[in-house]
């Protein structure tokens, strides 16, 4: 079975894209994509909405490319709704790949605290420092649960990893991708 779509999912500051690197660090034959990096890849000075297009068209091009090439993949983004979320499924399926929803999760107090201490700009885009956009995504957030039964029978897996408290919980997982699942768990604990 090829290695599976590692989706980090959650809201900022939670700790997703310390759980990117770590896991691209420490596995192997795997590709991390951020929405960010493909931001700045393409030379963007600010956050733009309108830019979401091509920039989702470019995270998901070189995700085909690591699938094509027998890589795994490990997404970092929001993916705050099912819709965002549908799209990974839907490349998943066309390449015959499980995917493993790797939820970050802090409390909201903590999560706008590493906000305010991100690094200010050097000229590119970088991860927001206004709590604001938080507040915008929380409100925007649909639980991924719902995806579990509206796709009862994909190939989906589903944990959740609390960085605040370092706990992780398991809340979905397919036989096939235990083994990943346990050395993310060794990884990230």
């Amino acid at each position: 079975m090829p290695n599976p779509i590692i989706m980090l999912a959650g809201l900022p500051s939670t700790g997703k894209s310390t759980v990117g690197v770590k896991l691209e660090e420490r596995l192997k034959d795997y590709d991390l994509h951020s929405f960010l990096q493909v931001r700045r890849d393409l030379g963007h000075k600010r956050y733009r909405p309108k830019q979401n297009r091509n920039v989702f068209r470019e995270l998901y091009r070189r995700t085909e490319e690591s699938l094509k090439s027998g890589r795994g993949v490990i997404l970092d983004n929001n993916y705050p709704s099912q819709p965002v979320r549908q799209r990974v499924y839907g490349i998943a399926a066309n390449y015959g790949v499980e995917v493993l929803i790797l939820e970050c999760y802090c409390s909201e107090q903590e999560a706008k605290r590493r906000m305010r201490d991100r690094p200010t700009s050097d000229g590119l885009v970088v991860e927001p420092r206004n709590t604001r956009v938080y507040d915008r995504l929380s409100a925007k957030w649909q639980d991924i649960n719902n995806d579990l039964r509206l796709f009862p029978s994909a190939p989906i897996s589903y944990v959740r990893y609390n960085s605040e408290a370092n706990q992780f919980q398991e809340v979905q997982v397919r036989d096939s991708v235990r083994p990943l699942v346990d050395s993310i768990r060794q990884i990230i604990l």
